[in-house]
């Protein structure tokens, strides 16, 4: 292990920094120590500063006209400045004396670390938390932790700040108020802004709680690789045990701020508005504003570390209390605190109290899990109402034929094989059955407004007009009856108001009948960040539906359909360099058809906008070659039952032979998504090699 290169979790805390640090904890070749409470800058200025005014130098040149020292002017000069003190350099020292004092403080506190946090010697790597540097309050220098920790890798976790806050109101059992939310929104920028000055030691990653939550492989594997550590699945699965549930409002609010009272708050913290925009966060359309007692103290689901050293220590006698056993966060707060009475009293009573404050939450948590089982079962019993009442209403739907049938139908009577000759004659001779346009279809639950639930929206030639027509035979789903309404990226007006959107989106679904999903398909949708923003501010909740193909193959397939509308008759390298093929905002030289491959940023615009868990991502490949279970996968993204409608896989597949183009042409076009393919593969955590292959 090399004691000078550990890794640090910087950044606010209610962060989730305690259960990063147990997922780390969890890997085999990591040791993961306590929160820090700026040990290393504390003692680095302790200790450089009592040598200094040691020095000869110092007492040649700070005699005051009397002949005395003026120490203690100079360390009250230094304490000024709080966690900034006066530089080193600042001194009216010698080189030679702050080489010597740099260097005594640096091996001193370089070979305390390890044994003061009980650091195991055989881990590969070994961590620590030092949370809040950057407030008002705690504001150190990044200089001592560069001095006495060269090599230290810094891992800066962020939460959305309106989450943040509402965590440390609860935490804190303080009041949520304006301006308690204005000083965390504060707090949180100050600690984001001094975090970003770690970037330039080329050491830094940035890491968002809601990633740890929602997709703790994705996230333990990018900290892996940035440790320099294999993958250790044992990581991932703390996530499951809830460590550390977030307070959420148990009661009607107080007072709700508006989604135009939370921007003009935010507006007035420094940088807020433009960090919320760069990490993917956004202002809330609400935010509740309560009383402390409506925010319940957190709760634990498994024992934590302070409950097991206060155990401990409840069952020694008080001259056997380890002082470095102590939690972490009640030491720190014990090495600050002026009391009458003896430490090993104080560190009993904090025991005891920390105890029966654990058996509180503990019972919290029971409770909680109590309500949530009791909506699991409305839940189940409201949809098994609903099963009910869809099985009772007669809806006619007509069966597709089997696929030989189709064949069948579509060939001359002499390519039929493998068929009896009189079974061919009444195939080959037998009407087709009329196409269904007007499907009948049940009301299921009446909805009050018209409102977008869902846009497919994209990818161009990537199979979306055949899972436009699955979806319009679904009996809970209306779909607009023309394939692509191109509302949002060339009918709306950012002028509008909310009810001219709703009213000019609505007259897209004259078919909307009540029914209980709403839905379109327009695959430029997702080319365009205006556009993902107007859809945004629409309806924050949208739901987005996205199929991808092999880029290369969806550029051959837009060029063949263009050239067989007649639009161009150019060779495809001279169609793909006309200016009139260019969208604004695209790079130099970039065509649209070039650009509409380039998943990753379209993907990444509106994961800044929209949840994950809004966002379903599959292959072209998987509705085609698994299209029963792709199928259902997608209604239960909508949240609809399975009709048990089954449509041929034929459908699916595009018209022709698969697009190819000469040997080099391929290599080009490969070479020119090469890069997109490993952007895509860290963002998804998809495998590509196919797609390498010019597979679907």
């Amino acid at each position: 292990m090399d004691s000078k290169s550990p890794f640090i979790i910087i950044g606010t805390g209610r962060s989730g920094s305690q259960l990063l640090g147990r997922m780390l904890d969890a890997h085999s070749d990591i040791a993961m120590g306590p929160e820090a409470s700026f040990l290393i800058p504390r003692l680095w200025l302790e200790l450089v500063e009592n040598a200094s005014t040691g020095s000869t130098d110092f007492e040649e040149k700070n005699k005051d006209p009397g002949g005395y020292l003026r120490t203690e002017e100079i360390r009250k000069q230094m304490r000024k400045l709080g966690g900034k003190r006066l530089p080193l350099h600042d001194l009216p020292i010698s080189a030679a004396d702050i080489e010597a004092i740099s260097d005594g403080a640096r091996r001193a506190i370089q070979a305390l670390l390890p044994s003061f946090f009980k650091i195991d010697p055989t881990a590969q790597a070994w961590g620590l938390r030092e949370l809040w540097n950057g407030t008002a309050r705690y504001s150190y220098d990044w200089r001592p932790y560069d001095e006495v920790l060269p090599g230290a890798r810094w891992i800066f976790l962020v939460r959305d700040p309106f989450d943040f806050t509402r965590s440390n109101a609860g935490h804190s059992g303080v009041d949520l108020s304006r301006e308690y939310l204005r000083q965390r929104l504060n707090d949180w920028s100050a600690v984001l802004r001094h975090s970003r000055k770690r970037r330039q030691t080329g050491r830094y990653l940035e890491v968002r709680h809601e990633d740890i939550v929602r997709e703790p492989e994705t996230t333990i594997g990018t900290l892996c690789e940035f440790l320099g550590l294999p993958y250790d699945d044992a990581c991932a699965r703390l996530v499951t045990e809830k460590i550390n549930s977030s307070p959420q409002p148990t009661v009607e609010a107080d007072e709700v701020l508006t989604a135009d009272e939370a921007r003009e708050l935010a507006g007035k913290v420094p940088d807020l508005l433009r960090h919320l925009d760069e990490l993917g966060y956004s202002v809330p359309e609400s935010f509740p504003l309560q009383k402390k007692s409506s925010l319940p103290t957190t709760a634990f689901a498994s024992v934590t570390p302070g409950q097991f050293w206060a155990e401990r220590i409840l069952t020694l006698p008080i001259e056997e209390i380890p002082v470095a056993g102590l939690d972490q966060t009640h030491r720190s707060q014990f090495w600050k605190e002026e009391q009458t009475q003896t430490l090993s009293e104080r560190l009993r009573d904090s025991a005891r109290e920390l105890l029966n404050q654990t058996e509180e939450n503990l019972r919290l948590t029971d409770q909680l899990e109590h309500l949530r089982q009791e909506e699991r079962q409305e839940k189940e019993r409201q949809e098994e109402q609903r099963l009910e009442k869809l099985a009772r209403v007669q809806v006619q739907i007509v069966a597709p034929p089997k696929p030989w049938w189709i064949r069948a139908l579509r060939q001359p009577r002499k390519t039929i094989l493998g068929i009896p000759e009189p079974v061919k004659t009444i195939v080959t001779k037998a009407p087709r059955p009329p196409k269904q346009t007007n499907i009948p279809v049940p009301i299921p639950a009446a909805r009050r407004d018209f409102q977008v639930d869902f846009v497919i929206a994209g990818a161009q030639k990537s199979g979306t007009t055949a899972l436009n027509t699955f979806l319009l035979h679904h009996p809970e789903i209306c779909m607009a009856p023309k394939a692509e309404p191109h509302f949002f990226n060339k009918e709306f007006n950012d002028a509008w108001n909310t009810r001219e959107i709703i009213d000019s989106y609505q007259r897209h679904f004259p078919n909307f009948n009540g029914q209980a999903i709403v839905g379109e398909k327009t695959p430029a949708y997702m080319v365009e960040p205006a556009t993902i923003q107007r859809i945004h501010r629409y309806h924050p909740g949208m739901k987005f539906i996205i199929l991808l193909r092999n880029p290369v193959l969806r550029l051959l397939s837009n060029y063949r359909m263009v050239f067989q509308n007649g639009a161009t008759s150019v060779p495809l390298r001279e169609w793909l360099q006309t200016t009139e093929t260019l969208e604004p905002n695209s790079l130099p030289g970039e065509a649209i058809a070039v650009r509409r491959g380039h998943y990753s940023r379209q993907i990444a615009e509106i994961y800044k906008l929209f949840p994950r868990e809004q966002v379903l991502i599959r292959r072209t490949s998987h509705l085609l070659h698994h299209h029963r279970a792709a199928l259902e996968e997608i209604y239960q993204f909508l949240g609809v039952c399975d009709p048990s409608i089954i449509h041929p896989p034929e459908i699916v597949k595009s018209r022709g032979d698969k697009p190819t183009a000469e040997p080099e042409m391929m290599e080009w076009l490969l070479e020119i998504y090469r890069e997109e393919f490993l952007r895509l593969e860290r963002l998804l955590s998809w495998n590509l090699d196919d797609w390498r292959q010019l597979e679907m």
